[in-house]
């Protein structure tokens, strides 16, 4: 379980990291679990599409830790509050969804910490369809390559990385289409294949 991980010794620990837990301490055991999730929520944001307006939290803690791939943060939120695992994003995406687009290895490995329960977690799909090997089979952000040595390292490390994520989830899972009707291999095929084409 996540609320054994060990960072490291104490001593070796930022300054940074050392006030997050002391203040963290104190949130957790003078606060309510609705404030708690009311302040890790960020402030909500007005979008309007069409006719209709929607409210979007942009800044959930949580989430924007997960993409800097701040994981000693991370652990604390999660030690002290277990159930940060379920949280998702105003797109439906788990911590877990996040650490794999946006490359966050050591945030997608404490998967492996949370036991039997990342069988429910694997599974999960965001609000367009998508589980975690469809998040990891589109393409990473990046500068765009400069030669074609450096194009090939680059979509092995992307296969690599889709073979990784392909093993933790459920077979049944491996194949299921997303809302746009295509599998994560379907996607990943398009994605790695096509950027590699795209004219400079």
């Amino acid at each position: 379980m996540i609320s054994h991980v060990r960072i490291g010794p104490r001593e070796k620990e930022s300054e940074a990291l050392q006030l997050l837990r002391v203040l963290w301490e104190k949130v957790i055991t003078k606060m309510s679990k609705f404030d708690i999730g009311y302040i890790l929520q960020g402030p909500s944001v007005k979008i309007a599409k069409g006719y209709t307006t929607e409210w979007s939290h942009p800044s959930r803690v949580l989430f924007l830790a997960t993409k800097m791939g701040n994981m000693r943060f991370i652990i604390e939120l999660i030690r002290s509050n277990p159930d940060q695992i379920w949280k998702r994003d105003d797109k439906g995406n788990t911590i877990f969804h996040l650490a794999v687009k946006h490359r966050q290895k050591n945030i997608y490995k404490l998967i492996y910490e949370i036991g039997a329960m990342k069988d429910l977690i694997t599974p999960i799909t965001n609000k367009k369809g998508n589980n975690m090997l469809h998040m990891v089979a589109k393409k990473a952000k990046q500068n765009q390559i400069q030669n074609v040595f450096g194009a090939t390292l680059e979509m092995q490390r992307e296969l690599s990385w889709f073979k990784e994520v392909e093993k933790l989830i459920p077979p049944s899972y491996r194949q299921r289409k997303n809302k746009a009707g295509e599998t994560p291999r379907d996607l990943f095929a398009k994605e790695e294949y096509t950027c590699w084409l795209q004219p400079s």
